[in-house]
């Protein structure tokens, strides 16, 4: 019965997901009891333990999260695995929140993508679980009394705060009637202690440095160096296992590594040369794991004497601007180094002797879908090993890599990533940083170091740090807080600049130049008094908190006070001497020691008599 119902439902797997929701919630009942045999994905009904989404609608390498498997392992923190057992009053209340996630969007605030359903799907599956262990039959029976048990059972440190809020989540739908017995609405009181962790530390993968970089492309060359042998010998096992032994004699005289016995063959050959290229791809063009994931037979050509990459043959996870498509429709392609294209030949020759039942190049032997994220990170992992470098390396390494020596221009990154690119001059580089799809966004965040250096710059202007002095009401709060970092002998040393610096960029408060000599200092999502969050020249005000005027705008009201000295005002209309008055005043709210010259200017200057 469950297969003809699938069967005969109208939609397709191809089917957009938004498209499919939208559908559904019109076609099916909202509120329990379901019906067993109720469509509650283009692939699955109620009734069963393991609800299929299609795999089109996630990102390539994460198709292993379009299973919801009901009767899935739950690790909790006291050690134990926990399955919900079958048939039991818990899965079905669990079919019913997961039933909740994927139809009935409008209750929560955050978006309802089904890779976000699928995270959170298992975020409740180890909640529900928790609940099991300690001895509830039904979600009716977490109290006050046991939910803090729950809650510590069901994750650790940041993760219970998580585990919290979908314990909110579920008295909510328990109220509206959407879980049958759900979650009662009881004065619940969690204590969570959050573990003190260094934020200053950088978090994930950091970009290679030179030597490490400058190993893992050795080895890497190693690998197209012998670009013809690995596919021959990929060939010769796939066809006669007997050749395996001399496959492993072969690749142990360039990776001695590969002779350890527990390498099975063909697949550490496969392996190898997929993570060698895939590096390589990163290394050049700076895909995400998913883009690199969903590349596609096709995906290089040539023009002329060049090499391209054509964007088609990607899924990209970034907005296409004007800088890749042109006006019309044609896409720009991204030129690569010889070496690269060789390497993505290869690639696309390896998948041809795999069995090729699926077009993305980054498969096993006759596998129908592309690797997971978490096996791409296993065969890269693999490859390391093999190749006995000292540290371990993820698709991100390459990528970030990249964006660290495209951007970083002031500190010679450029040239680096210039000859990397195999490109004539710097321009270039620059210019295909900023229009690469794959990485623009984050260049545009390695550009941080020249705020960093903008923001230093300006507090070396501060009296206190020695230099002329800065106005504003911004700046005179820059001021105070450099003058606090003064040491016992009054000196601010570079070190505590440097601090500061940090401190601030922490709190998102950049110098952003307004005018000539005038900057905004204001947390990036705030508003100052020109009621925008982007810093507005028409609006700006010197009565803004976040205005920071530097000396030259003192030095002009100086040169301002000298011309009406002289007479500049008279052969101005009583209008402009008003205008004129008005501005001045203004900007005495950055420089109010400025004040007695104005008022001994109004007292002395014929033209200004009787204006104010």
């Amino acid at each position: 019965m469950i297969a003809t119902a699938i069967e005969n439902y109208s939609l397709l797997e191809e089917t957009e997901a938004s498209l499919w929701l939208a559908l559904s919630r019109s076609q099916n009942a909202l509120r329990p009891p379901y019906a067993p045999m109720m469509q509650v994905t283009p692939l699955s009904v109620f009734v069963q333990n393991q609800w299929l989404l299609p795999t089109s609608w996630f990102p390539a390498g994460s198709h292993p999260k379009a299973k919801l498997n009901f009767l899935g392992r739950a690790d909790l923190s006291n050690g134990r695995t926990r399955r919900l057992d079958q048939g039991s009053f818990l899965i079905q209340q669990l079919k019913e929140i997961t039933y909740s996630l994927l139809h009935i969007i409008h209750i929560f605030s955050d978006a309802r993508k089904p890779s976000t359903v699928s995270n959170t799907f298992k975020l409740v599956r180890k909640l529900v679980n928790a609940a099991a262990e300690v001895g509830c039959r039904s979600l009716s029976e977490i109290t006050p009394a046991n939910v803090q048990s729950i809650i510590e059972l069901a994750g650790v440190g940041r993760a219970r705060i998580q585990q919290a809020t979908w314990l909110d989540n579920l008295v909510e739908l328990s109220r509206r009637g959407y879980i049958t017995d759900g979650v009662q609405n009881y004065d619940f009181e969690v204590d969570i202690v959050i573990p003190n962790v260094d934020v200053s530390r950088p978090k994930g993968k950091q970009p290679l440095n030179d030597n490490e970089r400058a190993l893992l492309l050795t080895k890497l060359l190693l690998v197209t160096d012998h670009q013809d042998e690995f596919l021959c010998w990929t060939e010769d096992c796939l066809a006669t296992p007997t050749a395996n032994f001399y496959a492993r004699e072969w690749l142990s005289k360039i990776f001695p590594k590969a002779a350890d016995p527990h390498y099975p063959y063909p697949d550490v050959l496969i392996h190898v040369y997929q993570a060698a290229t895939g590096l390589l791809i990163g290394d050049s063009l700076g895909p995400r794991t998913s883009e690199l994931l969903s590349i596609e037979e096709g995906f290089v050509h040539r023009h002329g004497p060049n090499s391209f990459v054509s964007l088609d043959h990607f899924t990209l996870d970034s907005v296409t601007t004007k800088s890749i498509e042109k006006v019309g429709g044609l896409r720009r392609r991204l030129r690569i180094p010889e070496l690269i294209y060789k390497a993505a030949v290869g690639l696309e020759e390896m998948h041809s002797l795999l069995g090729q039942r699926t077009t993305r190049l980054f498969s096993g032997v006759a596998e129908e879908l592309e690797y997971s994220t978490n096996r791409w990170n296993w065969v890269l992992q693999r490859f390391c090993g093999v190749a006995d470098l000292p540290f371990r390396v993820t698709q991100y390494t390459g990528r970030k890599t990249l964006i660290s020596n495209v951007a970083r221009t002031v500190t010679g990154g450029l040239s680096a990533a210039q000859v990397v690119m195999d490109h004539a001059d710097r321009g270039t580089t620059a210019g295909y940083g900023l229009s690469n799809p794959f990485v623009r966004e984050e260049i545009y965040a390695e550009c941080l170091d020249a705020f960093r250096n903008g923001t230093r710059t300006l507090l070396e202007m501060t009296a206190a740090a020695g230099g002329p002095g800065l106005g504003g009401k911004g700046g005179a709060r820059l001021e105070a807080s450099v003058a606090s970092l003064a040491g016992d002998d009054g000196v601010v040393v570079p070190e505590a600049i440097e601090t500061y610096v940090e401190e601030l960029l922490q709190q998102d408060v950049l110098p952003i130049p307004v005018a000539r000599g005038v900057l905004c200092m204001k947390q990036a999502t705030a508003k100052g008094e020109c009621g925008s969050v982007v810093p507005d020249i028409g609006g700006c005000k010197p009565t803004c908190p976040a205005q920071v005027q530097q000396q030259n705008r003192r030095d002009l009201m100086r040169w301002e006070f000298e011309m009406a000295r002289l007479g500049s005002l008279e052969e101005q209309s009583e209008l402009q001497r008003a205008f004129w008055l008005n501005e001045i005043e203004s900007q005495l709210a950055a420089w109010p020691d400025m004040r007695p010259d104005f008022e001994e200017i109004l007292t002395t200057v014929p033209a200004l008599k009787g204006i104010r």
